[in-house]
């Protein structure tokens, strides 16, 4: 005949294991937060930088993460600066809906601005002469160009890993 095993502790090595995992979530959010805030000063401080004319494409970057936490690059101005904060608040309730449906620790990020993308884009285009528009004329911002999104997160990749490894260790 064979003895029954009796296991114990399972309720404790359980309840040990999730609150594991919950310290790991949480340490992956802040390194994701801690990310969010890299790319954003690379894209100030690294040629190719943000782009500027009114100021609007800067003050469209946002980060929102599943937990709720959101950031946001400032305010809007001029003609179409409450066009632009519409188109903000739309793209911030969007990044929020995106993350609620996502079971892993998770943030959005980018520019609401109607024309970021476009901008981003402009490979070839000339960033750094004055240029006129609605008839007002805009000091371009020295070393800003197309393609400073990408660029900032490709050039912080390995420093975005380390961070976002470094804060989810248990």
């Amino acid at each position: 005949m064979y003895k029954k095993a009796r296991l114990t502790g399972i309720k404790q090595v359980t309840q040990g294991l999730n609150e594991a995992f919950k310290k790991i979530e949480k340490g992956s959010v802040k390194g994701l937060i801690h990310a969010a805030i890299i790319i954003r000063r690379d894209m100030e401080d690294t040629s190719p930088k943000i782009p500027i004319d009114t100021g609007n494409l800067r003050a469209s970057w946002f980060a929102v993460t599943k937990q709720g936490n959101q950031s946001t690059g400032g305010q809007f101005k001029g003609e179409d600066g409450s066009k632009e904060k519409g188109l903000h608040s739309q793209a911030i309730s969007q990044a929020k809906g995106m993350t609620s449906m996502i079971i892993n620790p998770t943030i959005v990020l980018g520019f609401s601005a109607s024309y970021a993308e476009i901008v981003h884009e402009m490979i070839g285009a000339d960033f750094t002469s004055p240029r006129v528009r609605r008839g007002k004329e805009y000091t371009p911002r020295p070393g800003s160009g197309a393609k400073f999104f990408e660029s900032a997160v490709y050039r912080n990749k390995d420093k975005i890993l380390q961070i976002i490894r470094k804060e989810a260790q248990v």
